[in-house]
């Protein structure tokens, strides 16, 4: 029961306790049956005749939905958060849901694809007013440029996605140098350099403007002197690592530290190239479907053809890929008062936006307030005649469960359910 409630959540987004009651309904119809020895293999064909027949009544009470016509889309969406927190801003929310979901909504293989839980992600911001929320067509993500000097704003970037550090190759257990000449570390500093600027040459070669990757941009202790060579300052540097040799442990005065500097984020600068890391791999693949690129796991295997460039704008101001072209995902940017106001709109926002890609899926639309089971019970109760065998009991049994939602609707308003389902059947 929880893994059915958990899988109606997943694929509706709504009804979990409907399925539930339901389902409890279901199996208790059949409790009796089992007691009368009617093999477990006859309820279940039973259960699956009725199944077929009543999803043929649903098709048949059901009626179209234009999904273009945005009126019909916004009133069919606001009845699924009329009771909800938000039904003060149902048209805000709808709106929301509507933009959200038409903008991750493709066609893939003359199949529809609505993947809102990948490409429809929610940024809640406390502070401002509900009304500020809106769609960003894009994707925006909490980063900052990895370099002061980087720039913030670059209008049509060409992006690169990368899934493995700009770092030099470590090995894969502990190693350990010992280095008995000034010669030997420079060397080793060396490589370490060359290293990290063939690294960067590969991203290069392609041209990109921003650099996004998943891993670390890792430094070297190169920078560390190459920032004094011709400063007349070596001899301090080379006394601190006298001071390593010999005593394996080196206090650094505070602005060398300041002064150290990441040798792929320089060379990156150099050809004047934006860099992101650490991202998500979510927002990765939000990004590289946004934008057109292709998610590289080795610097080696970068092509021409693994650059995005559907991005329109991409700035540090709202930290954010915007204004893509066509760009297959967004994030929908909530504003509120509180964490606890902002919590309770994303989660009335899912249920909003659940309803709006099942009538993309689907759109037909079916009456609410337990019509639709009533008329399927109806139905079953009428084609259980023609059911021959003993599979009849067990097909009745899920008519008369049916019943269940609109009996408790009547329960709960105070009504005569005996009186009332019979004027209903």
């Amino acid at each position: 029961m929880i893994e059915l409630s958990r899988t109606q959540d997943e694929e509706v987004g709504d009804g979990t306790t409907s399925v539930i009651i339901l389902a409890g309904e279901v199996l208790t119809a059949a409790l009796p049956h089992l007691e009368r020895k009617i093999h477990p293999i006859v309820i279940i064909s039973a259960f699956k005749k009725a199944l077929d027949d009543a999803i043929r009544v649903v098709e048949k009470i059901s009626k179209p939905v234009d999904v273009n016509n945005p009126e019909e889309m916004i009133e069919l969406v606001k009845s699924s958060i009329g009771t909800k927190f938000v039904s003060r801003w149902s048209d805000l929310m709808c709106k929301l849901a509507l933009d959200a979901v038409k903008c991750v909504a493709v066609d893939v293989d003359g199949r529809r694809e609505v993947d809102i839980k990948r490409y429809a992600r929610v940024e809640k911001i406390p502070g401002g007013e509900i009304e500020e929320s809106r769609v960003l067509d894009g994707v925006m993500i909490n980063k900052d440029v990895t370099h002061p000097k980087m720039r913030r704003r670059i209008e049509n970037p060409r992006i690169v996605l990368l899934d493995c550090p700009l770092e030099y190759k470590k090995g894969e257990s502990q190693t350990n140098i010992e280095v008995t000449k000034e010669s030997d570390w420079s060397r080793l500093l060396e490589i370490e350099e060359e290293q990290i600027r063939q690294l960067c040459d590969q991203i290069a070669s392609v041209k990109p403007d921003l650099v996004i990757t998943e891993k670390g941009v890792s430094g070297t202790r190169a920078s560390l002197v190459s920032l004094f060579i011709g400063s007349g300052r070596e001899w301090w540097i080379w006394s601190c690592l006298e001071d390593i040799l010999k005593l394996r442990v080196c206090f650094i005065h505070s602005p060398l530290v300041a002064h150290l500097l990441d040798l792929a984020q320089h060379f990156l600068l150099k050809n004047n190239i934006t860099a992101l890391r650490r991202a998500r791999k979510t927002d990765n693949n939000r990004i590289a479907r946004a934008c057109g690129a292709t998610i590289v796991n080795r610097v080696d295997d970068l092509k021409e053809s693994d650059v995005g460039t559907k991005c329109g704008l991409f700035s540090v101001e709202k930290i954010a890929d915007e204004e893509c072209k066509d760009p297959k995902a967004c994030t929908i940017m909530l504003r509120g008062p509180s964490k606890d106001v902002l919590n309770e709109v994303e989660r009335n926002l899912q249920d909003a936006m659940c309803v709006a890609r099942n009538v993309y899926f689907s759109p037909q639309l079916v009456p609410g307030g337990g019509a639709t089971e009533m008329a399927v019970g109806v139905e079953l109760a009428e084609k259980s005649k023609s059911v021959e065998g003993v599979e009849q009991w067990p097909y009745r049994s899920v008519a008369e469960a049916m019943e269940v939602i609109p009996r408790t609707l009547i329960q709960n308003c105070g009504g005569n359910p005996i009186k009332v389902l019979t004027n209903l059947r």
